[in-house]
């Protein structure tokens, strides 16, 4: 991955680190949060996060630790470089590929990058979507149509535990696959996979359920302390298994 990011974004690296794009898409790369020290003071200003600036405030941050260490430290500077190593590689824009390869062929006609709109992060939080789009995209995504089976395998299989006891009040633990949420309840199978995205005034979940065949898309107003997987999840799983 290392050779694809600019020197900017190299800058936020321990000496002599070189992450892997699985350590980036599971967390396990060392990289400081850009939400960190610098945030707030550069947030007030207002205006668009593009991938410079992003980078530019998260090198105010110490980096978690060493690339490869066993614990997660979910960073959403990791998607901000992975869009960066993404369109070094590819020679044109992550948006620009994800909405011709994926948002066209599945018909996702009420989703949009954000293209610089105040409040979103450019790779890791840059798409405006529907439930009924993200409904598509699961569907399309947890039957192997999207990757195809054996990417699908690599990202379940691959985990690394954030959370591996229960999480506080939830029945379930908290692992990391290559991009992917896997919450295990207390047998350690996997009882919801799939990924969470957290605003300031609203959240969504989305979350492919093994065990029940299904999978749910959910956007929620959250109060301080309200968490969809101790607080909305299992009553959905429950609901699921009555039917």
């Amino acid at each position: 991955a290392t050779r694809h990011l600019s020197p900017q974004a190299s800058a936020l690296l321990p000496p002599g680190a070189t992450p892997t794009l699985a350590q980036l898409l599971q967390h396990r790369s060392g990289i400081p949060e850009f939400m960190g020290p610098a945030y707030a003071s550069e947030a007030a200003r207002g205006g668009a996060w593009g991938g410079a600036r992003i980078l530019r405030v998260a090198a105010a941050a110490r980096p978690f630790a060493l690339p490869g260490q066993d614990s997660v430290h979910y960073t959403n500077t990791n998607y901000v470089l992975l869009a960066e190593v993404f369109a070094r590689a590819a020679g044109e824009p992550h948006t620009a590929y994800l909405a011709r390869e994926v948002l066209a062929p599945l018909g996702m006609a009420g989703s949009r990058f954000t293209d610089g709109l105040e409040g979103a992060f450019a790779g890791a939080a840059d798409l405006v979507s529907t439930p009924e789009d993200l409904a598509a995209f699961a569907q399309a995504l947890f039957s192997g149509r999207l990757t195809g089976r054996r990417a699908l395998r690599a990202m379940r299989a691959q985990l690394a535990p954030q959370e591996p006891g229960l999480i506080a009040g939830a029945p379930y633990g908290r692992h990391m696959g290559l991009g992917l949420m896997v919450l295990t309840d207390a047998r350690g199978k996997p009882a919801a996979e799939g990924h969470l995205g957290r605003g300031t005034a609203a959240s969504c979940g989305l979350w492919h359920l093994p065990q029940e065949g299904g999978a749910i898309v959910v956007y929620y107003m959250a109060a301080p302390g309200w968490n969809g997987e101790r607080h909305l999840l299992p009553e959905v799983r429950a609901a699921l298994a009555a039917r």
